[in-house]
């Protein structure tokens, strides 16, 4: 559904260079800007030349309280792109309960570097090869440093040592016997949530607002199928400290470890396929914690997205009710974003409503702000 012609105009064995046409149905006249009108796929927007300024601090220290990495950019990568992590903004039936993870729900969305843009934004939200590339990173020894996360602790690539990759400490639920502990007591069912996604002895909880069978299909905003399976859902995971204990490859709750020399740092994870090909792992490239405190100049602070234009982030923040109202028009948080314009600007609800295919007084309604703004 992604192609014009129904299939890419490439083959394997080509060689493909950044912005190249390549046959997508790009959503944006932006993206001629880039090279070629169909190198980005049509989902949620296209990037745009922009700059980014944040200080990061020197001396990380371990966070008191738990805070969560949110929406938007939690660090940048060493090539100036923004570092999200596993959240895209959307969840099954919009019923904010079971939350998609991007790496699974968003794969037709990606460009051939696993990146796209939100409001402009291109970002990553797990490992790219490309990336990896450029940084000369082959898997002859520990990865180097990709970027920085907001805490100002490092974020490597997926190598632990030569042809040893880091492993992520987080588990899949398994639905797939009426016996498991972290199931629903139904094979395939997603009727239950875990009371605690770090202590599964505290069992699960029926849940009202149910998550497709593991063996059925939900349909991506781009309107292509994606397999229900364990794992598309930030509610299928767990963490399993008994990996973490296990020291050396082994990632900790915040997908990092103190290692050697390199100090506390974080990795980016995926797992390597039969044929030689990666997969990523949750959670891909940090969180759902972050390790260290952010300070007050940190490129977001805790609790919330990124911090807003002229407060030193990046300029992807979000109000508050910005994901519930992207839930109620049932559009990505990415495509509402990119159809409003950055933070500061003041929004052009007729041409936005136009772009998502929506009633302009629906889309006043929904979003968290006077309708005079």
């Amino acid at each position: 559904n992604d192609f014009v012609n129904g299939t890419p105009d490439i083959k394997i064995g080509d060689i493909v260079e950044f912005g190249q046409d390549i046959g997508f149905k790009s959503s944006t006249e932006n993206c001629n800007s880039t090279g070629g009108s169909g190198y980005w796929p049509p989902g949620p927007g296209c990037p745009t030349d922009g700059s980014k300024s944040s200080l990061f601090t020197s001396a990380p220290v371990t966070a008191e309280e738990s805070c969560e990495t949110g929406l938007g950019a939690i660090g940048y990568f060493s090539n100036g792109t923004s570092i999200y992590d596993w959240n895209d903004g959307q969840s099954y039936n919009n019923e904010r309960v079971w939350q998609h993870t991007a790496a699974n729900a968003e794969i037709h969305d990606l460009d051939i570097c696993l990146g796209h843009a939100a409001r402009g934004d291109y970002h990553h939200h797990n490992y790219s090869a490309c990336l990896a590339d450029q940084l000369g990173d082959v898997g002859d020894g520990h990865s180097p440093s990709y970027g920085q996360a907001a805490d100002g602790y490092p974020v490597h690539g997926p190598w632990h040592d030569a042809n040893t990759l880091v492993i992520s400490s987080w588990q899949t639920r398994d639905y797939s016997s009426t016996g498991s502990v972290t199931g629903c007591g139904e094979v395939g069912a997603r009727t239950c949530l875990l009371v605690d996604q770090y202590d599964i002895t505290k069992g699960t909880v029926s849940t009202n607002n149910t998550g497709p069978d593991t063996d059925e299909f939900i349909t991506s905003l781009s309107k292509n199928p994606i397999a229900a399976v364990s794992g598309l859902y930030f509610q299928d995971y767990y963490h399993d400290a008994s990996v973490t204990s296990l020291g050396g490859a082994y990632l900790d709750k915040h997908n990092g470890h103190d290692h050697g020399e390199l100090g506390y740092h974080y990795h980016l994870t995926i797992t390597q396929n039969d044929d030689g090909t990666f997969t990523p792992a949750f959670p891909f490239t940090f969180g759902p914690t972050f390790k260290g405190e952010l300070n007050e100049h940190a490129l977001r602070s805790c609790g919330s997205t990124s911090q807003s234009a002229g407060s030193g982030g990046n300029g992807m923040g979000m109000p508050p009710g910005f994901s519930e109202a992207a839930g109620k028009l049932n559009v990505s948080v990415e495509a509402l974003m990119e159809a409003l314009g950055g933070p500061g600007q003041r929004p052009d609800f007729e041409s936005a409503a136009a772009k998502l295919g929506l009633d302009e007084d629906a889309l006043r309604d929904a979003l968290p702000m006077p309708p005079n703004q």
